[in-house]
């Protein structure tokens, strides 16, 4: 159940990451022509925006390589955090349409962890305080949108950032719904299975018949049921691991040692008590798997 259980999640991220890098491969060529032929801006921004979504592209194809949903996670938001500052550089600083989305990539990492969340939100506070100070370390920032063009910018930026986060989130609550409905399968189908494996132990402790799982190499005791200590007065523990000729006479070795894989052999042996008293039982056994599963009535008993 775990493993189908955790390839699911791991199916579901994937599933995320993929719709994220593909809105933004999507996304950001369109921005960039609009920029482009719309805004007359022809340098600086190009190269940014196209470098980016060759690495977001190239992170996505390595993803069906790799299988590592957390890798492909940490190149994604890493290079669009170097992007996003390196756009907030060239288009105003602190006053950039891009700053905006700085801010958001904590709400992406969150998702992730908290730890990351927490990581992203320091990185990203950092972030806008040195691009506030910038002048006291001796750079400076570029415009390179006009003026005029500033607030339209701005509103497709803004327009931007409210899409991708409800896509996002969208797809987030999806995620989290399939992953409790995974989970709620999953905890039922254990619940049953713990139910049916509470029946098989109730079934073993209280069988009236002698039940033993023998290593058919070893010709040793691997387990016995409770009877074992109630009719030959054996403690369970004092068996385990123990020949079986501590029970059983050596004319039944031969019975056992000759039933093939899967076959079946019916037999009558005298099994010893603890006491030193000796009582003949009617055995079945089947072999599976290196193993010979035994029972055993006493004679007489239906």
């Amino acid at each position: 159940m775990t493993k189908p259980l955790f390839k699911d999640l791991v199916e579901q991220q994937i599933a995320v990451l993929r719709a994220t890098s593909l809105l933004v491969i999507v996304f950001m060529p369109c921005f960039l022509a609009g920029l482009y032929f719309g805004f007359g801006i022809k340098e600086t921004l190009p190269v940014i925006i196209l470098s980016f979504v060759a690495v977001v592209l190239v992170n996505l194809l390595l993803l069906q390589v790799h299988k590592m949903p957390p890798i492909t996670y940490i190149v994604l938001i890493s290079s669009t955090f170097i992007e996003l500052i390196a756009l907030t550089l060239t288009t105003g600083g602190l006053l950039s349409p891009f700053v905006f989305i700085v801010v958001i990539l904590p709400v992406f990492a969150f998702y992730t962890s908290r730890k990351q969340g927490r990581i992203w939100f320091v990185i990203c506070f950092i972030a806008v305080i040195v691009i506030y100070n910038l002048e006291r370390f001796g750079l400076h920032t570029t415009n390179v949108i006009p003026e005029k063009d500033h607030n339209p910018i701005l509103f497709v930026v803004v327009l931007f950032v409210t899409v991708l986060t409800s896509l996002y989130l969208n797809l987030v609550k999806q995620d989290i719904s399939r992953a409790h409905k995974l989970m709620n399968h999953g905890t039922k189908d254990l619940e049953e299975k713990t139910r049916r494996m509470e029946n098989l132990i109730m079934l073993v402790n209280y069988s009236t018949e002698l039940m033993c799982v023998i290593d058919s190499k070893e010709l040793t005791f691997d387990e016995v049921n409770p009877l074992f200590k109630i009719t030959l007065g054996y403690e369970l523990s004092e068996l385990r691991g123990k020949p079986i000729t501590t029970v059983l006479k050596q004319d039944a070795l031969p019975k056992l040692t000759a039933i093939a894989e899967d076959g079946v052999a019916y037999f009558s042996s005298m099994v010893k008590c603890r006491n030193g008293e000796e009582k003949m039982f009617n055995w079945s056994a089947t072999a599976k798997n290196g193993k010979l599963y035994a029972y055993a009535n006493a004679q007489g008993n239906k």
